[in-house]
């Protein structure tokens, strides 16, 4: 990611900046963390940001072959983590209004369905919710209650905080929400 970063801002023509946001990135504590306990969110990123060079590469030239990487890429964002879905959108959005080629637009969006589709059809073969771990009120299931689907929802919206106004300060200075990204973010 880190690399990533910086190879873009050079090539864009801001190289200082980008070394800037590439060493900020890197002494994260909180990317630190997350990229050596196996979470898979710095992996995402990581993802996330290659498809997002893809595209902005992708507006020099290029057709159908850069088409299917692009989606590829954003189907792999999706297996990776559902969050990564927002990628999917983004692709297909971004073509639609920079390409404005329907052929185009159908194969990105075929290409990210080819791996996209088999982890949700995983998650319904295992246990009966493609969505799993939420939405067990449309997909009931032995696994995971909607009690519990509620309950860990709700823990969500705040982690233990007094209110949403403290989530910037717990993730940036006092690391209440198990990591700490740094106060120079503030």
């Amino acid at each position: 990611l880190v690399w990533q970063m910086f190879v873009y801002a050079r090539r864009s023509g801001f190289a200082a900046l980008g070394a800037c946001a590439a060493v900020l990135v890197f002494a994260s504590p909180v990317v630190g963390k997350d990229a050596t306990s196996a979470y898979n969110d710095v992996a995402l990123a990581c993802v996330e940001f290659t498809l997002f060079t893809m595209l902005q590469r992708w507006d020099s030239g290029g057709g159908v072959r850069e088409a299917r990487a692009i989606g590829l890429v954003a189907g792999f964002g999706f297996a990776v983590k559902y969050t990564g879905a927002a990628g999917i959108v983004y692709a297909i959005v971004y073509t639609l209004w920079r390409r404005r080629n329907s052929r185009q637009v159908v194969t990105v969006a075929a290409c990210a369905a080819l791996i996209a589709l088999p982890w949700l059809a995983k998650d319904w073969m295992w246990v009966q919710n493609p969505l799993a771990p939420f939405f067990n009120h449309w997909f009931p299931n032995p696994y995971v209650t909607t009690w519990f689907e509620n309950d860990y929802r709700q823990y969500l919206k705040l982690y233990d905080l007094a209110s949403r106004w403290a989530i910037p300060w717990a993730v940036t200075v006092t690391g209440e929400l198990t990591g700490v990204i740094g106060p120079v973010f503030l």
